[in-house]
């Protein structure tokens, strides 16, 4: 078991709000924690999981079964043209790939392990075991703007450290909540979704 994982990040009243989508939905903490632990249920062993990310509830709940319960997760542009995604899974061989509905055509063959809502988890059914670090909790992308991406590799402690730091700086607390209109695979957008909650 990590050191943290998502029942300690979100260790307050678990019946407060988490998350009002743009549809007017409204998710608790104790809702995100329950979605996390189920899908997280569903991996064996320490797995690299691509999460293919949109600002919703199901890329949230992606992030918190897999980076946060002792997995690593590799946050991937939902809207990415798919030769490029095909590119990232020949070269880094994911166990399990977290995607939407519509994506999930390019995947027939893959078997679904388990569904939320709009999104499924793929087995992609690797013969090998990954060797991860035990650490590795994250893989972020860079804006690849001097070229092609590349990725961050992060553990826990640096997300949550990173977290509070900015929490502090900003003098967040429990009754804020952030407009999440920065993708979430985007450093800064992940910075504003930890940093809240933590806070």
């Amino acid at each position: 078991m990590p050191e943290f994982n998502a029942r300690s990040l979100l260790k307050f009243d678990n019946s407060r709000v988490a998350v009002i989508t743009e549809n007017g939905e409204h998710y608790s903490y104790e809702d995100l924690l329950r979605y996390s632990d189920e899908l997280s249920s569903c991996l064996k062993r320490k797995s690299l999981i691509f999460n293919f990310c949109e600002n919703n509830i199901e890329s949230l709940v992606g992030y918190l079964a897999f980076a946060f319960e002792g997995h690593a997760a590799l946050l991937i542009n939902s809207k990415q043209h798919f030769s490029l995604t095909k590119s990232l899974i020949d070269k880094y061989s994911p166990d399990y790939i977290w995607i939407n509905t519509e994506q999930k055509k390019y995947f027939s063959c893959q078997k679904v392990v388990f569904s939320l809502k709009g999104y499924h988890l793929l087995d992609m059914e690797q013969n090998t075991v990954s060797a991860l670090h035990k650490d590795l909790s994250l893989l972020l992308p860079t804006s690849g703007s001097t070229g092609s991406s590349k990725y961050v590799k992060l553990t826990l402690n640096n997300i949550i450290s990173n977290a509070k730091s900015i929490a502090q700086y900003l003098n967040l607390n429990e009754t804020e909540r952030p407009v999440t209109s920065l993708p979430m695979h985007y450093s800064f957008g992940l910075s504003v979704i930890n940093s809240h909650l933590v806070s």
